[in-house]
């Protein structure tokens, strides 16, 4: 009894291994494998300078263009660094990591870029648009076209 026992209990722990790798398909011929344990998550794709076509949302659900504002902004992105730029805004810059983590949009963890002196985004990208929507309640939805 004491040996059956022992072998069933060496197969269960056996057979339940830890899957260390999740594999992420954007829909855009990118499937990345990424290390659940050393997460780094390709940021190339993101690379480049973004240029401000509108930003929606806020408590009054406002939709600001830069034809109703004024204002022209561009989001240039680096390797480490978000660099926020335009008319009526002071250039500056924060560094940022792409983490999988829990969002307010969804029940399951998602990339996520973190600005940590700024705030949190949820995006969706293709090669010429970049969305970015705050982690935060009431947030707005800023839309980017590629320059």
């Amino acid at each position: 009894m004491k040996y059956t026992l022992s072998i069933m209990l060496a197969f269960l722990l056996l057979s339940c291994s830890k899957n260390s790798e999740i594999v992420i398909n954007d829909d855009l011929e990118n499937e990345m494998i990424i290390d659940k344990d050393s997460i780094s998550i390709n940021s190339r794709p993101l690379l480049g300078i973004w240029q401000w076509v509108m930003s929606t949302g806020g408590i009054a659900n406002q939709t600001i263009t830069p034809a109703n504002s004024g204002e022209e902004q561009e989001l240039i992105i680096t390797e480490n660094q978000f660099t926020f730029s335009g008319t009526d805004i002071m250039t500056d810059s924060f560094d940022y990591i792409i983490e999988l983590d829990k969002s307010i949009f969804s029940i399951d963890s998602i990339e996520l870029i973190k600005l940590p002196s700024y705030g949190w985004f949820s995006y969706q990208l293709d090669e010429v648009t970049l969305i970015l929507k705050e982690e935060i309640y009431d947030g707005y939805t800023h839309h980017y076209v590629k320059k």
